[in-house]
């Protein structure tokens, strides 16, 4: 049975170390205790493994025959991933700060055989690398690492799986194939080929003394922490004062052998006296230079790259840039001024916080919870201190350096949440004012049509891979513009808008997110209605979403508290420049929307956060319904498009102009834009033509450079006016069958001839009506039974008939042209103070 050595000692800085008797894992295990944790965490410390002369530094590990890793950043599924991922004996248990949201584990596997220091270095960093190394603490690696036995603040958890001992010589072998090699014969920079020191430009010059004079301080002040240590005091890397001191000799030799350095071997000898404290030089140890230590550095024949070869470090042989946290003032001057550049280009700078813009199915995008929804193409997100961190330990090759060479590191979240908490000082970082997956025209009248991001604008293009949209000519031609017109009108050629209005309102909607800098919000609403389901009231909201980018809400928040919250969530985290509201019914009323129609800004509490976000509201707000009605202050902040087909199935109407519109306007979504496009930028030639505004209110120049636009495109008489008062607006929607059964009782009483509302209620009664005799004849007069009124009035007709006038008048009102069975209900005229209705049958229609 196999024996595992064990060194223990009652705490972290401990002198003397006590090496026990090989144990069995069993009895390793048992002297753990997993199952009784202490309640403070230096509860006695150990080493899997046998010291040398009962000390633990790095030079007096033997052997090690066990691993132990610490998990600090692990997933929920640590223990279970764990053990099918090694199949192996294990043992693991929660650490002292572990707690359900934040898992923390320590995991313990026997080693098939005893290894050496440098063996359990590489095969540790295998073990981390396969589970997933962002989860470890790399300090793991080290052979003299202290561990703590089991301890818990409350949030324990423990588990042993039983199995053969790790196979020493099969980690070691995956090890060198993912080139985890880090010893002397393997260098981590590649050969420096250029000039030497007396070769550089002044400028160069400069570049690296300041790098040379940044190591030394960075040694120096190492140091001089180190002379106050107490006595058996070490650094988070378990070094003494003498190991520190070792290692500035070494650093200071490798910087002395680098060519583009400009420093000697008598020079770096000098600094070393300069640095190093009294105390420390009157020790033998560290007071004379180590014999052949410079030439030791000189034969790796690998140096850091200078720095101007690179803005982001020495560059490794993974071909990721390279970051050094060896200090962490000079790590944060390198993120205050690596933000927003390089790798880290796609971070920016929001108000006081930052951001990252991932499109959909990238890390980072949150799919809506209703796979009916949509949230648009790409998102707004927060960054986080530790994300930050991870995201450059992702991006970039994150080192300490020593004295042997850089040693593999992670960026310090410390580090991360400084930077990140004072936005305003992160030299590069550009700030976020909007996101566009169009091109859009520029307040100057000029094209956004680059992507990236744009200096001028401060907005981020990110368009589809696919999209490709056609140069727009700096002076658009007649015939471009003529063209562009053309495309625009055959696109809604086939759709019934009641009024040329509501195709001008749907056109200027169709233009305004190409606008925002232009004319910036806000805009009203958008209400695309019909009398009838199937008309294309979804499929003209979809051609917008399609073309400029959208959010989908399948139906609208039920109360303003639901709807207050989608608000604030779709200006903080979307960027689709279209909010579709779907299957809009009834009448519309919102405070909330009442505010956000009339306001280019927007402020709410951000969901489970005691902050207020100040949002920019740069949104189209949509909504769809059959026979919707605005209520309230919201109907004069609505713009309206209503169409209707006269006809009870629209949805079977065929011999479009276009016959599958959908797929059309996929394939030509850039010819969509190039013609919006190109109507504008001609009337931007043109000197901005605008009409005077029609109204003084927030929404007069946004209407009036809509006008300007299609008149100057010679769109103006084909397709009316935007916002003119005319426009039609689609009201509420009953259930079908009850109002099929209504107007066919009304059509038995009426026939096709007109009525009034008094004259519809004169002929209703609580029962049929005899049949009487005239003229010499018997006839029955048709009557409409009072249990055939829609809705409510047939109790408010049996509570009080004198008073369901005019309740019944503005229930026609609301369903003016609303067809069922075959069946609407249609205003003809007036007659004195009364409407004239009546009901006409689908066979009557030319």
């Amino acid at each position: 049975m196999s024996k595992y050595s064990l060194a223990t000692a009652p705490k972290k800085d401990s002198r003397t170390w006590e090496q026990h008797d090989p144990m069995t894992w069993d009895e390793v295990v048992a002297w753990l205790d997993l199952a009784n944790p202490a309640d403070h965490k230096e509860c006695g410390g150990y080493v899997l493994g046998e010291l040398d002369g009962g000390r633990r530094r790095k030079d007096t590990v033997v052997s090690r025959s066990a691993v132990a890793l610490d998990a600090d950043t692990a997933l929920p599924s640590f223990a279970l991933d764990s053990a099918v991922t090694l199949g192996c004996s294990l043992a693991m248990y929660t650490t002292y700060s572990h707690r359900p949201e934040s898992p923390r584990f320590r995991l313990l596997a026997p080693l098939s055989r005893d290894v050496t220091p440098d063996e359990y270095r590489l095969i540790a960093a295998a073990l981390m690398e396969e589970m997933g190394r962002d989860q470890f603490d790399e300090g793991s690696t080290e052979p003299e690492r202290l561990m703590f036995r089991p301890s818990t603040q409350g949030h324990y958890r423990f588990r042993e799986f039983p199995g053969e001992p790790l196979d020493a010589d099969e980690w070691l072998r995956r090890a060198k194939e993912m080139s985890l090699d880090q010893s002397p014969d393997a260098p981590a920079f590649a050969p420096y080929e250029g000039p030497e020191y007396a070769e550089l430009t002044d400028t160069q010059q400069t570049a690296a003394s300041t790098y040379l004079q940044r190591q030394i301080d960075l040694w120096k002040g190492r140091l001089a922490e180190a002379a106050d240590w107490p006595e058996g005091e070490r650094d988070s890397d378990g070094r003494g004062w003498e190991g520190l001191a070792k290692d500035s000799a070494w650093a200071l030799a490798r910087l002395a052998a680098t060519p583009w350095v400009g420093w000697d071997e008598d020079q770096a000898r000098d600094c070393y006296a300069e640095i190093l404290p009294d105390e420390f030089a009157a020790n033998e140890k560290c007071g004379k230079w180590l014999d052949g230590i410079v030439a030791k550095a000189a034969a790796r024949g690998a140096f850091d790259p200078p720095p101007w070869e690179s803005d982001f470090g020495p560059a490794t042989n993974n071909e990721k840039p390279s970051v050094d946290v060896t200090n962490d003032s000079y790590a944060l001057d390198w993120l205050e001024a690596e933000v927003g550049r390089g790798r880290l280009s796609g971070v920016f700078r929001r108000a006081q916080e930052l951001v990252h813009t991932p499109r959909i199915g990238e890390h980072g995008y949150v799919a809506p919870k209703d796979d009916r929804d949509s949230n648009g193409p790409a998102q707004v997100r927060r960054i986080e201190a530790l994300e930050l961190a991870r995201r450059i330990d992702h991006s970039y090759s994150v080192f300490k350096q020593r004295a042997a060479g850089p040693l593999p590191s992670v960026f310090p979240q410390s580090v991360a949440g400084r930077a990140a908490s004072a936005p305003d000082l992160l030299s590069n970082a550009r700030d976020l004012l909007g996101v566009t997956h169009t091109p859009v025209v520029r307040r100057d009248g000029s094209i956004l049509d680059v992507p990236g991001y744009d200096d001028e604008s401060g907005m981020l293009y990110l368009p589809d891979p696919s999209l490709v949209v056609a140069n727009v000519s700096g002076e658009p031609s007649p015939s471009e513009v003529a063209q562009a017109g053309k495309l625009l009108l055959d696109v809604v050629a086939d759709f019934p808008f009641v009024t040329p209005h509501d195709r001008a309102n749907y056109l200027g909607a169709l233009l305004t997110p190409l606008l925002r800098p232009v004319v910036p919000p806000p805009y009203k609403l958008i209400a695309i209605g019909a009398p009838q389901r199937g008309s294309g009231k979804t499929l003209l909201a979809w051609i917008m979403r399609e073309v400029h980018g959208g959010v989908f809400k399948s139906e609208m928040p039920t109360n303003d508290d639901e709807l207050r919250k989608f608000v604030t969530s779709t200006l903080d985290a979307t960027t689709g420049p279209v909010v579709q509201f779907d299957n809009v019914t009834g009448v519309l009323k919102s405070s909330v929307l009442d505010g956000l129609l009339t306001s280019a800004e927007w402020s709410d509490r951000l969901l489970g956060k005691n902050e207020v976000a100040n949002l920019t509201n740069d949104r189209l707000w949509v909504v769809t319904g059959n026979n919707v009605h605005i209520g309230g202050d919201l109907e004069r902040r609505t713009l309206w498009v209503t169409i209707n087909a006269n006809m009870e199935r629209p949805e079977e109407r065929t011999a479009f102009t276009i016959p599958d519109l959908e797929s059309w306007v996929r394939t030509h979504r850039g010819d969509l834009l190039w013609a919006l496009l190109t109507v504008i930028r001609a009337w931007v030639v043109a000197g901005r033509p605008t009409p005077p505004q029609a109204t003084t209110d927030s929404f007069g120049l946004w209407v009036a450079v809509l006008r300007g636009i299609l008149a100057h495109a010679s769109l103006g008489d084909t397709v009316g006016e935007v916002g003119h008062a005319d426009s039609a607006q689609s009201k509420a929607d009953p259930e079908d069958e009850e109002w099929a059964a209504f107007l066919a009782a009304v059509r038995r009483v009426f026939g096709p001839e007109v009525w009034t509302t008094r004259e519809l209620l004169d002929r209703t009664s609580d029962v049929e009506e005899p049949l009487r005799t005239g003229r010499g004849e018997a006839f029955k007069r048709e009557w409409l039974l009072s249990d055939e009124l829609p809705g409510d009035l047939v109790e408010k007709y049996h509570r009080s008939p004198a008073t369901v006038t005019k309740s019944l008048g503005r229930w026609l009102g609301h369903r003016d042209q609303r067809w069922a069975g075959g069946l609407s209900v249609q205003k003809v005229g007036d007659r004195r103070d009364s409407k004239l209705w009546r009901v006409v049958d689908t066979s009557e229609l030319g």
